[in-house]
């Protein structure tokens, strides 16, 4: 295993893996901070019901920076580490400005370990987690046995969860970085930019999809699906070397790295093209477009191979791997062009003009659970509520204070409109009269006007209640007993239940505008002979 700058080399029968070195992190205990920020903001006795929280935040950070744990109790480790800083995060103002804990997580370059970032940022903590966590998973990739069908399979796993945790740290990493820059823009690595997670996330693509061609090939698949396989492992090497030799990367990374992406690039476009030569029939229509494609990859892997002698730091084993499939593919070339001469005498087309490889991507990111990264169901700190939380428990107080003055004048209002109006119509004087079964007890005023429209008091009772207090007009429906005048005579309970019921019908009808045999009813008024009529009719007084 050779070092490259911020990689090592692993070299097996297969061909060459990169596993990305991690961050290098400088301790810290983050308790005393955080405890003398509870004990100021909250009380002493706060503070000392989180120790045992603090001790665990202490413990998860050390544990991230050792090395005795196995591959799957570090990523576990890094995990519970993610979530945690999310908890810190969400309940305290993680800076260096005044009255907010200063936490200064310092964290080294992965690809330059001379230069360190000081950072006082929960976000920046994060990202240094999740590059770690891929960076374990290629480790783990590089370290299987890939002349193993099994260890193969193990291996583009690896790499693919590798990627998908580069792409989850490429979607936070530019907030974290932006952060960073508005309070320590001379202390920033960019290990965890935007730029640099995307470019390895489609490295480890490329070394997961070689994986799956390796045992394809072992495998004795078809010339055609080899091509495909190897034309994709291209496409994702040419990708990344693309990014390395764009701008921020190109100045940060080691040269190192594009040659020896650059030269897996023309690696695997050989080894597309020979497949795919090897494809082709061996006649008059075959031969041309099979020498133009081995010549291609021939000169492909000759650039590659000067790339790499030009540039410190490549392994010997890359550019053993290049001249031996050069020469295989020479030889075949060799062979074919003889025959060409003395045998089917065609023309050799441009190889621009013969048709593009298909490709077949049988790998992608595999990022994180969300469940892994969520802390929401994290008890660590959750007695302490946030700032924010008052802050938005204060705004929910004062809304509903607000609404509920609101609601109280609009009821004291309602209350007094209905005062007003039920005094207007001597209610619940007539109510209670009417429930005492006295004519003698109904108020002056309303015994007067019965008198005056010559009808008897119930009439009055039951006009009053279905033009002013409907409401209580099923309420009234209980009282059995009907008050007439002295001198009038009572009406027996059935007519007058029949005749009740009748009336209200009638009210009710011409008062929703519902379909009706006969046209609508004007609105009788008290006194006037028709509502005499129609109140005895419906009773069944003669």
């Amino acid at each position: 295993m050779a070092p490259i700058g911020g990689m090592t080399e692993t070299t097996n029968s297969t061909g060459m893996m990169l596993s990305i070195m991690p961050k290098m992190g400088e301790d810290l205990d983050p308790a005393p901070p955080l405890r003398a920020y509870i004990e100021s903001r909250y009380s002493p006795e706060d503070a000392k019901g989180a120790e045992q929280d603090l001790e665990t935040l202490t413990l998860l950070r050390s544990e991230t920076m050792s090395t005795g744990q196995t591959p799957e109790q570090k990523r576990e480790t890094l995990l519970s580490y993610y979530r945690a800083t999310r908890v810190v995060e969400g309940r305290f103002p993680i800076s260096k400005q005044a009255g907010h804990v200063n936490l200064p997580f310092t964290w080294t370059d992965a690809f330059d370990t001379k230069k360190k970032a000081t950072v006082s940022d929960a976000k920046f903590e994060r990202c240094a987690t999740l590059f770690n966590l891929a960076c374990s998973w290629t480790a783990s990739a590089c370290d299987a046995d890939r002349d193993d069908p099994e260890g193969a399979k193990v291996a583009a796993h690896a790499f693919q969860r590798a990627a998908g945790a580069f792409a989850t740290l490429e979607k936070i990493g530019e907030k974290a970085v932006s952060s960073a820059k508005r309070t320590d823009a001379d202390s920033v690595t960019m290990d965890v930019s935007k730029e640099c997670a995307a470019a390895m996330a489609t490295l480890c693509l490329a070394q997961a999809q070689k994986c799956v061609f390796d045992k394809a090939a072992r495998d004795g698949k078809s010339p055609g699906v080899l091509a495909k396989l190897a034309r994709q492992a291209h496409l994702f090497y040419a990708e990344t070397e693309s990014a390395l030799a764009a701008s921020p990367l190109s100045e940060h990374i080691d040269a190192s790295w594009r040659a020896h992406v650059g030269a897996m690039a023309a690696l695997h476009f050989a080894e597309a093209e020979a497949a795919a030569a090897a494809a082709l029939a061996d006649d008059e229509d075959g031969v041309g477009p099979k020498i133009a494609r081995l010549t291609r990859a021939s000169r492909e892997l000759a650039a590659g191979a000067r790339a790499v002698k030009l540039t410190n730091g490549v392994s010997v084993g890359l550019i053993t791997a290049l001249m031996t499939l050069k020469d295989t593919i020479d030889a075949d070339l060799q062979k074919h062009s003889r025959e060409n001469e003395v045998v089917y005498m065609v023309r050799v087309p441009a190889y621009e003009d013969l048709p593009e490889l298909g490709a077949a991507a049988m790998v992608k990111p595999a990022p994180p659970s969300p469940e892994s990264l969520d802390a929401a169901g994290e008890t660590l700190f959750s007695k302490i509520v946030p700032e924010s939380g008052f802050k938005a428990l204060s705004k929910y107080t004062e809304l509903v204070d607000a609404t509920i003055r609101e609601e109280t004048d609009v009821l004291a209002l309602a209350s007094d409109e209905a005062r007003a109006a039920l005094a207007e119509m001597e209610l619940p004087e007539l109510l209670v009269a009417a429930e005492a079964g006295a004519g003698s007890a109904i108020p002056g005023g309303a015994r007067d006007a019965a008198d005056d429209a010559h009808g008897p008091a119930e009439r009055l009772y039951a006009r009053a209640l279905l033009h002013a207090a409907r409401p209580l007009v099923h309420r009234l429906e209980h009282h059995a007993p009907v008050l007439v005048r002295r001198d009038a005579p009572r009406v027996a309970d059935a007519g007058y239940v029949r005749g009740w019921v009748y009336f209200r019908q009638t009210i009710q009808r011409d008062h929703r505008g519902a379909p009706r045999s006969r046209p609508a009813s004007e609105p009788v008024r008290l006194g006037e002979q028709r509502h005499d009529l129609l109140v005895a009719r419906t009773a069944g007084a003669s």
